[in-house]
């Protein structure tokens, strides 16, 4: 038997200590929920993907970062957009809250249940460095937009609710924009009074809502389109950009004191959101009229078939020309039949997958 090592009580000991060190370090990153590694999901023609982060309808690039945000059925999703890991960002296991009485004063009671909050619609808007406003509209619970301060300064981001704003009963909230006051525009494809299948066939169903800390919702006359949809803001919010599903158009609002002027451009696609690329662009997704299908999105002997498999198309817009172009028509994959987002990173896009378990992401150019 050989001799025992009498410096090998002390290296155990530094050992012990490095190791606690590094998993309370670990601990202190995001949320303290570690990310997972991107699942080898094999592609299908040109499509990747990350599997994990299933049925997400939205997705915001956080500013400044390759961090992003997704919206899933019950939580929100992180994606590391170069390394292709994920993680739950919200509401994890320690979900945080802070409410900001000054901007959401109106905001009945505290965050939202986490095992009941759901979102659809995401908005992102820088504040000041490595600090962003989150808005994400959320239907189920109390109908409101949930908003979050996002934190990326650290390792990883980490997000924080600060207040709500509740939707009017008679509409049907859906997708939402911020402005620069802390206020709101959010989209109601159906309001009370009009019907899903109007909201399908071209007809007026729905319009512009707007908020402001402080005040109450009031639609905005004039922006009455057919299944309002996805929606876009400049940065002044001096304009903005709504998708109309049922009406295949997408019309860009500019405001000049109380008078509204409204630019529509036709589609060959039913858009679902609207996103602003990296290259200053904004980039519109929807889903693809398909022949089995019935063709457009269009109720067909009075029934919407939302079952049948469509592909989808990326159109890229010129929010100064509105000179359009399509980018992407991908045929029906039984993989992913997904159509709501496109978010331009780079020479990448990246969609959300709706009715999928997993995010896809392609080269375009």
């Amino acid at each position: 038997m050989g001799q025992s090592d009498p410096n090998l009580g002390g290296k155990m000991k530094a050992r012990i200590i490095l190791w606690c060190i590094f998993v309370a370090g670990a601990a202190l990153l995001g949320t303290g929920q570690p990310l997972s590694a991107a699942d080898n999901c094999a592609p299908s023609g040109k499509l990747n993907f990350v599997c994990g982060p299933s049925k997400s309808e939205d997705m915001v690039l956080v500013p400044g970062t390759h961090w992003i945000i997704t919206s899933g059925e019950a939580q929100l999703f992180l994606i590391n957009a170069d390394t292709k890991a994920w993680r739950e960002l919200y509401p994890g296991k320690e979900p945080a809250e802070r409410k900001d009485t000054t901007l959401f004063g109106d905001c009945p009671g505290g965050a939202p249940d986490p095992t009941k909050y759901s979102a659809v619609g995401l908005y992102i808007r820088p504040r000041e460095k490595g600090i962003s406003t989150l808005y994400t509209m959320s239907p189920r619970v109390r109908h409101a937009v949930e908003v979050f301060e996002v934190d990326s300064r650290g390792a990883e981001p980490a997000v924080t609710w600060i207040g709500c704003a509740v939707m009017p009963k008679e509409t049907n909230g859906n997708a939402v924009a911020a402005l620069p006051d802390g206020g709101m525009l959010i989209t109601s494809p159906v309001d009370a009074g009009h019907t899903l299948e109007e909201s399908r066939s071209g007809l007026v169903s729905g319009s512009v809502w707007e908020w402001h800390p402080k005040g109450a919702f009031h639609s905005i006359p004039g922006t009455e389109l057919s299944g309002n949809n996805g929606i876009e803001a400049t940065p002044d919010g001096k304009q903005f950009f709504v998708n109309a599903t049922g009406g295949r158009s997408v019309t860009r609002f500019t405001r000049t004191g109380d008078s509204l002027k409204a630019d529509k451009v036709d589609l060959d696609v039913g858009p679902d959101n609207i996103r602003w690329g990296q290259d200053g662009k904004l980039y519109i997704a929807g889903r693809a009229d398909e022949p089995a299908c019935g063709g457009t999105l269009a109720p067909h002997n009075g029934k919407i078939d939302t079952d049948c498999m469509r592909g989808f198309m990326v159109v890229q817009l010129d929010s100064k020309t509105l000179e359009k172009k399509v980018v992407w028509l991908n045929k029906p994959d039984p993989i992913f039949n997904a159509w709501s987002t496109a978010l331009q990173i780079g020479n990448v896009i990246w969609m959300p997958g709706i009715r999928s378990d997993r995010a896809a992401y392609f080269t375009f150019r």
